[in-house]
């Protein structure tokens, strides 16, 4: 409650809901980051904070056992699971916000945990980073490599870039 103090005393006039919340997981992200510096193994994937307020950003999902949740992109310590890194997930303000637009979104979220990392930790070198089959692609390696770090994960041959990759693999 006392951050929420805090923003308001900085801002006098009117905040929306999305600021409110915006402003908040920032200043989580913040948090993690700063107090904990990772190993070598992370894990990007997608998380759910459970959420009944009223933003325009939240996700309702019958089927789920968090009907309606807040969805998040985050970055793990493997072994740990600690969180080291959040993005919010809030349509198309989150996509059009991140880097490298001429990259598929599937390819930038990954990347963009990472640089939030790398802000931290400049010069750091030789993380792995393991992702699932929803992020997995021949041009994250690329990218990835180009960073010199390392990428784990499930590919799908039926995958738009997929047969290149075993095509280079083999």
């Amino acid at each position: 409650m006392l951050y929420l103090d805090t923003i308001r005393r900085q801002d006098a006039g009117p905040r929306t809901r999305l600021q409110l919340v915006g402003s908040f997981l920032d200043y989580k992200n913040s948090k993690f980051v700063h107090y904990f510096t990772p190993r070598r193994e992370l894990c990007v994937d997608e998380s759910t904070i459970k959420f009944k307020g009223r933003v325009s950003f939240i996700t309702y999902n019958p089927k789920k056992l968090t009907e309606w949740r807040i969805l998040v992109y985050t970055m793990a310590v493997s072994s740990t699971g600690y969180l080291c890194g959040i993005l919010s997930y809030y349509g198309s303000l989150t996509t059009d916000s991140l880097i490298k637009r001429d990259l598929p979104v599937t390819t930038r979220i990954p990347l963009h945990l990472y640089s939030m990392l790398l802000e931290k930790l400049p010069g750091a070198q030789g993380h792995h980073m393991f992702t699932y089959r929803y992020y997995t692609s021949y041009k994250l390696a690329e990218e990835i490599l180009k960073l010199k770090y390392h990428l784990k994960g499930t590919i799908l041959t039926n995958k738009q870039d997929g047969c290149h990759m075993l095509e280079q693999l083999e």
